[in-house]
């Protein structure tokens, strides 16, 4: 998977991949709070698991970000993060 490529290139693995499980873990299509609502149950799974208060932030506000990827400069591990969510409009039709 495209997670397993990018591993070893960014600075803290666990914070992008715990954003990709959790980006759209809340995702009803009549809403416009879905990643609002998928950061706060993330927030509720690392409380719950004792991560790092900082480390969660951080994965909260990837999650958020998501409802507008191109709102403000996105670097390093948010960077990929964004690029591997939006990674499925270059992927080819399945048939």
């Amino acid at each position: 998977a495209l997670l397993d490529e990018v591993k070893a290139s960014v600075q803290d693995p666990v914070a992008v991949e715990l954003a990709v499980w959790f980006h759209d873990v809340v995702y009803d299509a009549k809403r416009s709070d879905n990643e609002e609502l998928s950061a706060q149950l993330f927030l509720k799974f690392a409380a719950e698991v004792e991560l790092p208060e900082t480390q969660s932030e951080t994965v909260a506000a990837w999650i958020r970000r998501t409802a507008s990827h191109h709102k403000g400069p996105a670097n390093g591990d948010l960077a990929v993060f964004l690029d591997l969510d939006l990674s499925i409009l270059g992927s080819s039709p399945v048939d």
